[in-house]
């Protein structure tokens, strides 16, 4: 579980536990253990390298998705590393 507060309740571990569960915190700030947290950089990362291409910041976002989506339909069987978007293009 990551730190938010009510991940950290009594109810919320007592629910846990009477699953069968154990409950385990992340470290207190660990991004490369989060998946959004990685998801969110590479978006960002992505914008900074297109945006002065577009008008606007949907129009560039919409561009980066476009061409994730393309990639996907043209490549229904790659891993996720085959959907580099180092190799995008306007």
């Amino acid at each position: 579980m990551d730190n938010a507060s009510f991940h950290k309740s009594i109810e919320t571990a007592s629910l846990i536990e009477q699953a069968g569960c154990q409950l385990l915190f992340l470290p207190p700030y660990s991004p490369q253990l989060n998946s959004i947290e990685q998801t969110w950089a590479s978006l960002k990362r992505y914008i900074k390298r297109f945006r002065h291409q577009f008008d606007s910041l949907i129009e560039t976002i919409y561009f980066i998705f476009q061409n994730i989506i393309h990639k996907v339909q043209k490549y229904r069987n790659v891993t996720i590393s085959d959907l580099s978007l180092n190799k995008l293009s306007p």
